[in-house]
Parts: structure tokens; C-alpha cells; sequence
């Protein structure tokens, strides 16, 4: 019997139901034993197994299954449609309209979304819209293929208690040293007037709009239709926030905001379409989003987060194209799992896109929950985990009209420092996210940097403690655990008056190279626009419970550096067990990933680092991998690792593990008079190419023949002791001008073009909300 059905194609716009959010809002009624219907589900292309309670419904309540583990996470929602980016109206609805067991539906309706190239496909229930998604990733004609997914998320606050009413974060009357030092911006005029702020929440509700100190700063105007029936308990996380960036000052009730001159959004969080066009809204006028949220652990589990690519390009397109090409500036609390968890498994606060903010307390010492991480930017204020007369946590508005002095994590040091970033934005409407880390990076004060640990270039690994200060190679300072250091509001709008702008961004991005015999290939660095080339090596790299791995790679070009990721395909369970380095010419370290409990894989997962912040990028660099945590409980008698720094035990099932892919990308800016490294040209796989400009030109000859008559070792390219007519023999053989090949075939000779580009893709401005 023939099954028939109709789809739907929608706009983003309407698609505005979602599920409830976050822990508490995620009701599991009977127990995980509701969930019984084994699902596969297409997330960005790739499948995951969940377990659904009603799969035959538009929305269904589900758990997800971690690979061979079969742990359950619960708190997600499936719904029945289907994200779809690439491919023509005619394709979507060609491979939509034809799955399961070859039955043939009626053709859908195609419209595309607010992000160019993207469809939506609405199917009936949630089964069939995994069974679309399975037929549309099956075609190999779409770049990305996600059922949509209502992941867990949770606010950034902490348990509340009582304490003294008093603003200490905006001026602190005490000897203790913790406040912002807004008092002198606001001495200069500077209010935050003219800057909107969006405040983006873990649930589809937000602030109260009528509570008295807020309503004269909410901008209906640049507002998204939030839930209509939200409860006190909805608002009370969101009203906090809103009344640290803007609360009205000088009414004669409550306390004042940070930028109590700027207005404020709300905006509306739910599924991965709602999201993103949250991210996305009114980006020629909202020009700072705050967000006060995270995706939600599960209990002793921390798992390195997967966000669906459709919300990775809207943050990347406003970074872009919002404000007029200056970019929203996305400020993310970085989470309040302490030690135990980073900001830099989580995609959206680590990405170089967004500013991840942490806590430290009126001492200005770290707040214990703060997570820190690689891609910390910089600290807030906040109140400590637990409160005492010379600690106090945060004064600021609650719903139902009132008021509370107990606010906390970093939950309250994101919208304060979103408040600063709205102060410099009045001094100097001009500046993007990088201008902004550039400031902080040479503002922000160095908190607990005498009595804390400090280690220059390398570090004491894999223990890590204290506040770990490290100072790179260009003496530029980064800690794990407070980023660039404490935001100070009166430097921050003074570097901002002066600042002209930070220089063209350069990016380096590594070559495809095929291991030919199974060694570990070098990675080769040359100068062409992002987004066009991955380093692959499948099927090569494996290594068991106590392995290590090591993969050099030389980078020829040479930048003054700011951002640096990494994408990394690992496969096998419990990625957690890996230690994960990147290392520079210099000795800087950066601890990508720490052994955690993560019973999942890395699938094209991105770590962001600014570690090596000013350093120059040519020179000899590796990328570490070590398994520490073995399959099975810990022997003290085996010695084959060591795991008393971490006081682990193994983990069943925690084996074998397949590095798959890997990418880096290199963010920086040009210098005067660069000095191209000289990589070994027999572990290239463009050796004609000498600069790394991407082209083998009469460049590249002058230069080798400039090193063969000074007699530069470098010349001796067959390694024998000796150059000679022999080596430049060899070199000749290698020297084919043109560019350099690429599968990529996007420029000529199949090379993608040389240059400096900040996003290395043709695309166009879109999605203003």
C-alpha cells in the first residue's frame, strides 16, 4: 500500500513553536522509561542515536544515546523539520519528496530562509522528518543536513541568599579593590546612549517589560514577539540580567544599570531556527547581545557541545554584515562548572566570533564555578559561590517589580561587561569584536598575577592550577582561568576613543595532504582565504588507551597572530580521555582539551585559542594527542600511564580512538618586512612554493638560487652534506610555476586564491531581521 503525505518548505519566520528549555524546563514525566522508539538522527550532516517518546507527533520529548556507551542524556526535544543548506528548490524538493522504502510524496513547497542557500523541509511527525533528513544527506548534494533539535540549555546563575543591598560592582566604597571603575566614565558623559542591547535567554521569555526601573530602556521596536505566557520564574533570570546592562538611573527608585543610557531587545531563544534568527535580529541596530546561558550538563558528564551549523553561520554572517560590516558584538557567560568543565567545549562562547566573559569576585579573585578555557576573553564581576560580608554577590532587578542583591555566576559578570562594551560602542560606534579584544587584551588588569602561578612559555603539564598565568613568546600574558585579564570600564572607553582599528585580518590555513604511506604528513601553511580545505588523514592515525600522537607541521608565512583554531575528527568513544596541544616555535602551550568525562567523539569540532596572542606564526609548530585514561579501572601497577595528577580511574569502553581530519587556521595580521620560514621543501607538497605565498613563481627561484650561492644549509635539499649542482637539480624538478593544486578547484590550477580574508567565501549580506 502506497503511504503519501505532504511536506512543507517554510520560511524561518514561520517557524516560531519550540519546546520548553533548559533543565527545569524539561519535565520528564515517567521517567526515561517513556522514551522506547530507537531514532537515528542527521545533526549537521552526521548521525546520532537518540531514544523518542512519541516519534509519530510534530514534537517529541527525547534522550540521546551516547555511542557504544548507551549512557542517556535527557532534556531534548525533536521537532518534524528538517534544516537543509546548498543544492536548488528543485533538488530540495526532488530528494525531500522521495525516502523510507522508495515511496514517492506529493512535491513539497520550497522557500528559502533568512540565511541565503538554506531551505527548511516540514515534514509530519518527527519519524518522517528523520527519514528526509537521512534521504537528503544520502545525496552527497547538500553541505549540511539537520533534523531540528531542541537541545538542553540552562541560565548562568547561581543559588541565591540574602545579601546587602549596594551596587558594589559599578563603585566600591570598601578597601576592597573589585568595581568596575565606572564612576570616571561616567565623569567623561559616557551613559551607553544610542547602543541597543539584545539580551538573549535560555527560554523563549525574557525581562519583565513593565517592571519600573526597566520599561524605559525596553526598545519595543527592535523587539522579537517573546512567549506571552511566561511565568515569574521564566522572567526572574532574564530581569536580572537586563537591570546589570541598563536599568534606569536617576528615578528615584531600585539601582542603575552598567549603560544605563542604552535600550534594550528581547529576544527569543528555542530551537536551532529560532535561535538563529535571534542571533541574526535587527543586526543593522542591535549591536550587542548579551547571553547568559549555555548548554546544560548532564550529571557528572561534560561533553564537548555540538550546535547546529545553521546557528554557526547566523553568528558568523551578523559578525560580518551586521552594523554595516562593524558586526554584532556576541558577549557569552562562560559557564559555571568550575575546573571540571571549559568554555571551550561549547561552540558559540568560544567561537572567535563572540567575547566569553568569566567571574572573579569583589577581591577580584576567581569565582570558583568560572570556567575558563583557551578562548576565555576576559573577567567580570560577579559574587562568589559562597557569599560572606567581605564577599557579596550582585544587586539588580527581579521580576514581579522588585529587586534582589543576591544575583551571581556568570550569569551576572557577562551583562556587566556587555554594559561596558555598550559604553565604548557610544565613545566609538566604529569598533568590531576584534577591536574589542584587542582592548581588553591590553587593558584588562592582570588579577592574582604575582601570588598566582606563572610559567613562561611551556607549562606543567597535565596538571594544571592555580590562576596559570602564561607569557608567550611576544610577552603578551593569557590565563586558562581569567583570560586577558579583569575588565577595567574607564581604560576600556579611553582605548576606545583613540582607537583607529585594528589591521586587515590575514588567515592561514592548512593544505589537504594524503599520507601516501601511512607516516604522519606535515602539514603544509600557505596564505589563501578560510573555508576552502580541510588536512585529512583517513584511516592512518590510530592508537589505543595510553597513546600518544604527535603531528608537526611548519608554517612558512609569517603574521603577528591573534586567534588560532583547530578543528578536530576524532572517532571512538570518550573523546574526554584526550589531552589535546597545540604548541608553538616559541614553546607557548595551549591546553586545547583537558581529560574530562565526554563519553562522545569530536566531529568537526572547533577549539578556538588566543595563546598565542602577538606571537609571529612562522616556525616549527605540533599539534599533541594523548589518551590518558585507559579502558578499564585503574591499576597503580601499570605503568604505562600515569594518572595520579588526576586522580581518574579508567573508563569501560573508553578504547580505541581514529584521528580522522584535522584543520588550523591561523588569524593575525601582516607585519613589516615578514621573514618567510624556511620549511624542509622535502615534507611539502607544493616544494616549488619557497614563501608560502600559494604560487610557484620566479619569486620562489630567486629566492632558492639567492640561498645556493650563499651556500645556506637549506640548499641541500637531498640532505648529503653538500650543495651542489645535485640540489639545484632537485629543485628545478619541483619548480612548476602556477598555484599550488587544491581538490578544491577554487582558483586557478584548482588553488584557492591567495590573500588575507576575514570570512574566504563569495557571500552576500543577508538576514537583517
Amino acid at each position: 500500500m502506497m503511504r503519501t503525505s505532504s511536506l512543507v518548505i517554510a520560511m524561518v519566520a514561520g517557524a516560531a513553536t519550540n519546546v520548553a528549555l533548559g533543565r527545569a524546563d524539561h519535565p520528564q514525566g515517567g521517567g526515561q522509561a517513556a522514551f522506547k522508539v530507537p531514532l537515528d538522527v542527521v545533526q549537521n550532516g552526521h548521525v546520532k542515536k537518540f531514544k523518542a517518546e512519541s516519534p509519530d507527533a510534530a514534537q517529541t520529548r527525547a534522550v540521546m544515546v551516547y555511542g557504544s556507551t548507551g549512557i542517556e542524556v535527557p532534556g531534548y526535544a525533536l521537532h518534524n523539520r528538517v534544516l537543509v543548506k546548498g543544492g536548488t528548490l528543485e533538488q530540495v524538493r526532488k530528494a525531500a519528496s522521495a525516502h523510507g522504502q522508495g515511496i514517492v510524496m506529493h512535491a513539497p513547497t520550497v522557500t528559502a530562509t533568512e540565511l541565503p542557500g538554506w531551505w527548511i523541509v516540514e515534514a509530519s511527525t518527527v519519524r518522517e522528518a528523520t527519514e528526509i533528513a537521512e534521504a537528503l544527506r544520502a545525496t552527497g548534494q547538500f553541505s549540511s543536513v539537520s533534523v531540528e533539535i531542541d537541545d538542553p540549555r540552562e541560565a548562568r546563575d547561581l543559588p541565591t541568599d540574602p545579601l546587602v543591598a549596594e551596587q558594589w560592582h559599578l563603585e566600591n566604597t570598601t578597601a576592597r579593590p573589585g568595581d568596575i571603575n565606572a564612576s570616571a566614565v561616567y565623569a567623561m558623559g559616557y551613559t551607553g546612549a544610542g547602543v541597543v542591547v539584545g539580551i538573549l535567554e535560555s527560554s523563549d521569555d525574557n525581562f519583565q517589560i513593565d517592571h519600573p526601573d526597566l520599561a524605559g530602556n525596553w526598545n519595543q521596536a527592535l523587539s522579537q514577539t517573546t512567549n506571552p505566557f511566561g511565568t515569574l520564574d521564566s522572567r526572574q533570570h532574564p530581569t536580572s540580567v537586563a537591570g546589570l546592562v541598563a536599568a534606569v538611573a536617576n528615578n528615584g527608585i531600585g539601582g542603575a544599570g552598567v549603560a544605563y543610557g542604552s535600550t534594550m531587545a528581547r529576544l527569543r531563544n528555542g530551537t536551532p531556527i529560532v535561535r538563529g534568527r535571534a542571533l541574526m535580529w535587527k543586526n543593522d541596530q542591535v549591536a550587542i547581545q548579551t547571553n547568559s546561558w549555555g548548554p546544560a550538563n548532564p550529571p557528572f558528564l561534560f561533553p564537548a557541545h555540538t550546535e547546529d551549523n545553521f546557528v554557526m553561520e547566523a553568528i558568523e554572517r551578523a559578525n560580518m554584515f551586521g552594523r554595516g560590516g562593524k558586526g554584532v558584538i556576541y558577549i557569552f557567560a562562560s559557564g559555571n562548572e568550575g575546573p571540571t568543565d571549559r568554555v571551550d567545549y561549547e561552540p558559540l562562547g568560544s567561537s572567535r566570533f563572540s567575547l566569553a566573559i568569566g567571574a572573579v569576585d569583589e577581591g577580584q579573585e576567581l569565582a570558583t564555578y568560572s570556567q575558563g578555557g583557551t578562548s576565555l576573553t576576559a573577567m567580570c564581576y560577579s559574587g562568589p559561590d559562597l557569599p560572606s560580608p567581605i564577599r557579596r554577590r550582585i544587586t539588580t532587578t527581579a521580576a514581579d517589580s522588585d529587586y534582589i542583591n543576591s544575583f551571581s555566576g556568570t550569569s551576572a559578570a557577562a551583562p556587566i561587561a556587555a554594559g561596558i562594551v555598550a559604553l565604548m560602542l557610544e565613545a566609538n560606534p566604529g569598533l568590531s569584536v576584534r577591536d574589542i579584544r584587542h582592548i581588553f587584551a591590553d587593558t584588562a588588569i592582570p588579577a592574582d598575577f604575582v601570588n598566582g602561578s606563572v610559567y613562561m612559555m611551556g607549562a606543567g603539564f597535565p596538571l594544571m592550577g592555580d590562576s596559570w598565568w602564561q607569557v608567550n613568546g611576544a610577552f603578551t600574558r593569557h590565563s586558562d582561568e581569567y583570560g586577558f585579564g579583569i575588565i577595567d570600564a574607564e581604560a576600556a572607553v579611553n582605548a576606545a576613543l583613540t582607537w583607529t582599528g585594528s589591521p586587515d585580518l590575514e588567515v592561514l590555513d592548512t593544505f589537504v595532504v594524503a599520507p601516501a604511506d601511512g607516516d604522519v604528513p606535515a602539514a603544509e601553511f600557505i596564505e589563501f582565504p578560510a573555508e576552502s580545505g580541510s588536512y585529512i588523514i583517513n584511516n592512518v592515525l590510530s592508537y589505543g588507551s595510553g597513546g600518544s600522537l604527535t603531528v608537526p607541521f611548519c608554517v612558512k608565512p609569517e603574521i603577528r597572530l591573534e586567534a588560532i583554531e583547530v578543528e578536530v575528527t576524532m572517532t571512538g568513544d570518550w573523546s574526554g580521555d584526550i589531552e589535546i596541544l597545540l604548541i608553538s616555535p616559541y614553546g607557548t602551550v595551549s591546553p586545547l582539551a583537558l581529560p574530562r568525562p565526554d563519553p562522545g567523539s569530536y566531529t568537526n569540532y572547533v577549539f578556538t585559542t588566543y595563546k598565542h596572542w602577538d606571537e609571529l606564526s612562522a616556525g616549527e609548530w605540533s599539534l599533541q594527542f594523548t589518551d590518558w585514561i585507559p579502558d578499564g579501572p585503574f591499576d597503580v601497577e601499570d605503568a604505562t600511564v600515569d594518572l595520579a595528577p588526576y586522580g581518574l580511574d579508567g573508563i569501560a569502553g573508553a578504547g580505541e580512538k581514529t584521528l580522522t581530519e584535522y584543520r588550523i587556521k591561523m588569524y593575525g595580521t601582516e607585519i613589516a618586512n615578514p621573514e618567510p620560514y624556511l620549511c624542509d621543501i622535502n615534507d611539502q607538497s607544493c616544494p616549488g612554493d619557497l614563501n608560502g605565498d600559494g604560487i610557484v613563481s620566479p619569486l620562489d627561484l630567486i629566492f632558492f638560487l639567492n640561498l645556493y650561492n650563499a651556500g645556506d644549509p637549506f640548499a641541500d635539499i637531498n640532505d648529503d652534506g653538500i650543495i651542489n649542482y645535485d640540489d639545484l637539480l632537485q629543485f628545478f624538478n619541483s619548480f612548476r610555476p602556477g598555484f599550488c593544486p587544491s581538490p578544491d578547484n577554487d582558483g586557478p590550477g584548482g588553488r584557492p586564491f591567495p590573500g588575507g580574508s576575514d570570512n574566504g567565501r563569495p557571500i552576500t549580506p543577508g538576514g537583517a531581521g
